[in-house]
């Protein structure tokens, strides 16, 4: 679990959140893939992103497609956009 500074938007933090959750993902995966189950846990990290409203900018819609991550990220009011 990561905690960010109150001061700080969530759009700028949930890079450090979601790299931090893909390291314990992989730690995860090593060990939980490693026993003969056959692979559960994938060790590239999160391959869904859910979020609210707060975390949703063109830049973070832009930024998670670019490495492959899918977002169920609503939307927020801001009124007809172009």
């Amino acid at each position: 679990m990561t905690l960010q500074g109150a001061d700080q938007g969530d759009t700028t933090t949930y890079v450090e959140t979601l790299t931090e959750a893909g390291m314990q993902i992989a730690e995860i995966a090593e060990v939980v893939n490693s026993e003969e189950v056959g692979e559960i846990v994938n060790p590239e990290g999160p391959a869904e992103l859910v979020a609210d409203k707060g975390y949703h900018s063109n830049e973070v819609m832009k930024d998670l497609k670019e490495v492959g991550v899918r977002s169920n990220v609503p939307e927020p009011d801001r009124g007809r956009r172009k």
